[in-house]
């Protein structure tokens, strides 16, 4: 036979089998044009004009590269193995009417060069196509910081594709040829209806998986720092999916025999085809079945936790457009300064100021609150001390610091629950525990550990407070109270009352809240302006106070963008890759199954079934098996909430409300794109059913 013959055969042979054979390139089309894409935009040069992640971002898009390149291996390697059990019978059929198996071989390799050919060809067009698409897509997630962020043709990263995918398809064919030296032509002629065993009930791997995944669940939950457990959170991982694994593998067949011992159950038509065959066919379907499950908690994971992060950036940030602290100004001397400075050169559309007070003061043992007197404390230029009682100063029970602050200082950001524990499923988020502080004119709020404090009335240097809540901070300090009121006002009239008694001036700090009215990036100019030096935290204001460092709000956004934003596109798209190697894994197990049990079901309908009980029996089994890996999926992603909302913390993100409407969203999202392949896919299984009928 010569060459040309070979040729025609092969391209008859991918013609022929097109229902196989055009997923698969598609397939690898695919994969070529997305490590294509982000093996360039790892390499884009425009990163390295970013202020910020210049070095991270590229680094980050490379690691997204190599999972990307894992998954070529194992989508593609996954999608050719079932076309090759597919065309075995046809193999051994070509083998015994006289074609040699280097014959065979020779028609393989040329089946596989046509198939690289298209792939290399329109997955590098394909990716080149839609990188701008895709950078444009980064680009506008990262932020204004990335509006410079443009495609470039990577010629380093076109090689880097063809030349990955091209060892891919060598171990391909390389593969198919050891199954073809291996293999019997007799056997591959009647694998199809060659006979099989009931398989075993396996109870040590049954026990194993249901041990292995009680033993991931409960690790996940001792993950409290991510970064100092990281050894706990990988055994936890692995655990889950050798867990998944072994049960679909050994417990479902268990579980499958069970039911045929149940006569209510099993002896009905629609579950007794359903359960007999699934029991034989489980062993063949376990890894794809598993595998499906562990993808799509991949997915669910991968894209909700990374949704939360960009949800919840706003959560993150100030109110203000610029907050500047000023720290230890007596007075609000140099805070007035400063303010003046800002409404000469920014214009600012308004400047809100809060103001806070601490004081050091004694008699917390006995409730009645004095000043210190010579001998109670040290004093230098910046600070008040107090003297221990072994120094012959106060004891610890009679020390009271004292912080006065104002409901609206509270940064929602940073306010805590100290009795709170962080490794609780379901965490209050700071809007709402903030709001445990709010007050009404008139009233305070006292937070501190020292349980005499919880009063209806509080005593400050002879003067009556009414005591709205008394809030106990477990684990703070017993001579550190914080009280909450309702104005500046009142800040400055506790202020007053201790400056006219004590021989030391309180402390005093300013935050001031800065909301612009104009472009931003010129009002952040135009305040840095007014600073000018000041921003320097080191440097003393004239009243010996100084600058706590400004937060601009632009700055933190962009920051978070591009961290965030980076997180969420390759949350996207490694999300993408799972469901398409999900996809596939369920069109070749339907289009497979569906040639298996045409033969099947025509023998039942021969001895009597219906052709309704047929479909009915169908649609059992396909729901079970079809539907089983997407419940696992949603019950270890339920599992694994508070270890992923844990995770999350560690990021800055620190609210579950956040991430459980991004967890929710993602659940409806997932069932329903899952939903739709299973009505595709099912069409095309009755589809098979019926024609082989």
């Amino acid at each position: 036979m010569n060459n040309r013959y070979y040729i025609r055969l092969s391209r008859d042979n991918i013609k022929k089998n097109a229902k196989m054979y055009i997923p698969y390139m598609f397939t690898c089309i695919l994969m070529t044009a997305m490590l294509y894409i982000i093996r360039s935009l790892s390499q884009n040069p425009d990163f390295a004009s970013f202020a910020h992640g210049a070095e991270t971002l590229p680094k980050l898009l490379q690691y997204g590269s190599y999972i990307t390149a894992a998954f070529a291996v194992v989508i593609i390697f996954y999608s050719n193995s079932f076309i090759l059990q597919r065309r075995n019978r046809e193999f051994g059929l070509l083998n015994i009417l006289g074609m040699e198996k280097r014959h065979i071989a020779k028609l393989l390799l040329l089946e596989t060069l046509h198939i690289a050919a298209i792939t290399f060809v329109l997955g590098l067009l394909v990716g080149i196509g839609l990188e701008m698409l895709i950078t444009g897509l980064l680009a506008k997630l990262l932020g204004d910081e990335a509006a410079k962020l443009s495609a470039h043709i990577s010629p380093m990263a076109l090689l880097e594709s063809v030349g990955f995918i091209a060892l891919v398809f060598v171990g391909v064919f390389l593969f198919a040829l050891r199954s073809l030296h291996l293999s019997n032509p007799v056997e591959l002629l009647s694998g199809a209806k060659k006979g099989e065993k009931e398989p075993k009930t396996k109870i040590f791997m049954t026990i194993a998986g249901v041990l292995f995944l009680i033993g991931g669940y409960t690790l996940s939950f001792f993950v409290a720092d991510p970064k100092q457990t990281l050894h706990l959170l990988a055994a936890a991982v692995l655990f889950v999916i050798l867990g998944t694994y072994l049960i679909f593998t050994a417990g479902i067949i268990a579980l499958l025999k069970l039911l045929k011992k149940s006569k209510k159950f099993y002896y009905k038509t629609k579950h007794f085809t359903a359960v007999s065959g699934l029991i034989y066919r489980m062993k063949r379907n376990a890894i794809g079945l598993s595998s499906v499950a562990i993808l799509s908690t991949m997915v669910l994971i991968s894209v909700s936790s990374t949704s939360a992060l960009m949800l919840g950036i706003d959560s993150q940030l100030t109110d203000a457009d610029v907050v500047i602290g000023v720290n230890s100004d007596k007075g609000g001397i140099d805070t007035k300064k400063i303010i003046s400075d800002i409404e000469e050169k920014a214009k600012p559309k308004n400047i809100d100021i809060q103001r806070t007070a601490t004081m050091k003061l004694k008699g917390r043992d006995t409730g009645k609150i004095t000043v210190l007197e010579k001998g109670d404390y040290t004093q230098n230029e910046y600070f008040v001390s107090f003297v221990p009682g072994y120094e012959g100063g106060l004891k610890s029970s009679q020390q009271l610091e004292l912080r006065i602050q104002t409901y609206d200082s509270i940064d929602e950001r940073y306010v805590d629950d100290k009795n709170q524990d962080k490794d609780v499923l379901f965490k209050r988020d700071n809007s709402d525990i903030k709001k445990d502080y709010y007050t009404e004119k008139g009233e305070i709020v006292i937070s501190g550990n020292d349980k005499s404090l919880d009063k209806d009335v509080f005593n400050f240097l002879g003067k009556d407070f009414k005591v709205k809540k008394y809030i106990q901070n477990v684990g703070g300090d017993e001579n550190s109270v914080t009280i909450t009121v309702a104005t500046n006002e009142e800040v400055a009239e506790f202020v007053d009352m201790f400056n006219k008694q004590s021989p030391f001036a309180a402390d005093e700090n300013y935050r001031i809240n800065i909301f612009y009215d104009g472009n931003i990036a010129q009002s952040d100019r135009n305040v840095k302006s007014a600073l000018g030096n000041k921003l320097d935290s080191e440097a003393l204001l004239p009243n010996n106070s100084w600058i706590y460092p400004a937060t601009f709000r632009s700055e933190e956004k962009a920051g978070m963008m591009l961290a965030y934003g980076s997180l969420f596109f390759l949350g996207i798209f490694l999300g993408t890759l799972f469901v398409l190697e999900t996809i596939l894994i369920v069109y070749y197990k339907q289009l497979t199954e569906g040639y298996e049990d045409a033969s099947r079901f025509k023998i039942m309908q021969n001895v009597g079934m219906s052709e309704d009980e047929v479909k009915k029996s169908i649609r059992s089994q396909i729901l079970l098996v079809f539907f089983l890996p997407l419940v696992t999926a949603l019950i270890h992603t339920v599992v694994a909430f508070p270890l992923v909302g844990r995770m999350l913390s560690y990021l800055g993100l620190d609210s579950t409300k956040t991430y459980l409407k991004s967890c929710g969203l993602g659940f409806a999202g997932y069932i329903a794109l899952y939903t739709v392949i299973y009505l595709l896919t099912a069409k095309l299984y009755y589809g098979i059913i019926k024609k082989q009928k």
